[in-house]
């Protein structure tokens, strides 16, 4: 199988200031078994852990749906923005912990499912390891 950087149907933007391309799903990898729009990449953008990399977030995933045929002022644009706006947040604000190289940041990628109608939001965090233990958590 291609590697996504081989894969003409995998769009991925890097930000300045973002930390590099990490490892992401292709269309054919999909964990729910959906279908998805074979014409249509996917969407993948890497964003720095600030507030301003969960708001570019937002606007990138607004952008592709409105690249894709959904304006912003449609309801799954709408729906969508509320979304990515949460969980970029809560990754831009979890991906900052002590112990962690600075630069690390989280990855956003959405895909239009097919038999579904609808958008799957994927963010994680885009360092190669794991946070250090916080002590007194299991």
């Amino acid at each position: 199988m291609p590697s996504p950087e081989d894969d003409p149907n995998e769009r991925t933007s890097i930000l300045p200031g973002s930390p590099g391309p990490g490892p992401s799903l292709t269309e054919r990898d999909s964990p729910t078994g959906a279908s998805v729009f074979p014409s249509r990449p996917a969407a993948s953008a890497a964003f720095p852990a600030t507030p301003e990399g969960a708001r570019s977030a937002r606007r990138y995933a607004v952008g592709h749906l409105a690249a894709e045929g959904f304006p912003p002022s449609s309801e799954v644009s709408g729906t969508v923005a509320l979304l990515v706006g949460e969980l970029a947040a809560n990754a831009a604000r979890h991906a900052r912990v002590p112990g962690r190289a600075p630069g690390h940041g989280f990855r956003l990628r959405l895909v239009l499912v097919q038999d579904r109608g609808g958008v799957r939001i994927e963010v994680t965090d885009a360092s190669p390891v794991l946070p250090p233990p916080v002590p007194g958590l299991p």
